[in-house]
């Protein structure tokens, strides 16, 4: 039996910030998300594959959890061990972080005791349109930037793909 590799908690924030993010790009680039069931989808991928090696590490979906009687949300939670250790929202098409999502992701820091909360969306068409306005939330914005040309395409593209689904 081989040894697993532990993977530390820096680690992951590392691949959060800086790998998750190309990884994701590309996966819009190449029309593998066109909506925000596919950025789900994607993350989750990468992250199980990222963290793989390392057993102690679970990336669970679409947790829900109670606070003061109130239920809260978060699209992806990962656990070390059995412990929430980061909050990770995720969104379509959004310039800014809403207040809807900044109290979910407060409440998985204060009330779930995460390490890091992050919010990940895409910005269409430049990453550059992207509102940070958290410092105690990790904001990750996604883009294509595509020159003119290769926006117009990969529109075209991806209208083809969302047509096809509305039937």
């Amino acid at each position: 039996m081989s040894a697993t590799r532990k993977i530390e908690v820096k680690e992951v924030e590392s691949f959060m910030r800086r790998k998750l993010c190309k990884k994701l790009q590309r996966d819009l680039r190449e029309l593998r998300i066109v909506k925000e069931g596919d950025l789900e989808c994607c993350t989750y991928y990468h992250l199980r594959r990222f963290l793989s090696d390392d057993p102690r590490w679970k990336v669970l979906a679409r947790r829900h959890w109670r606070v003061s009687g109130k239920h809260r949300y978060t699209d992806l939670i990962i656990f070390l061990d059995h412990t929430p250790c980061i909050a990770i929202e995720l969104k379509w098409r959004r310039k800014k972080i809403s207040r809807k999502d900044l109290k979910s992701l407060k409440s998985a820091l204060k009330e779930l005791k995460v390490h890091k909360a992050y919010f990940i969306t895409t910005v269409i068409p430049d990453a550059s349109e992207y509102k940070r306005s958290q410092k105690e939330i990790c904001e990750i914005p996604v883009g294509l930037d595509f020159s003119e040309d290769n926006y117009e395409r990969w529109r075209e593209e991806k209208r083809k793909f969302t047509k096809a689904l509305k039937m």
